[in-house]
């Protein structure tokens, strides 16, 4: 109540309540990214070693596709 009756106070506590989930939502961005690499890396290993997509697609949880362009590259 008391923080809702200053306005400049109450923009303050929005404004950085928003820059904190912000940065929340980068650091997950770039840790899915992280472990999306990871797992690409995996996945060309093994197709590297010959394995099947549908093993790739188990191992990986990467799509059909997903592994189908990294054959290609």
């Amino acid at each position: 109540m008391e923080l809702s009756a200053d306005e400049r106070t109450r923009m303050l506590y929005e404004s950085r309540y928003k820059m904190e989930w912000d940065n929340r939502a980068r650091e997950d961005v770039a840790e899915r990214k992280g472990h999306t690499d990871g797992l690409i890396t995996v996945a060309k290993n093994l197709l590297d070693a010959g394995d099947s997509i549908d093993k790739i697609i188990r191992m990986t949880g990467l799509s059909c596709e997903e592994i189908e362009s990294l054959q290609q590259q």
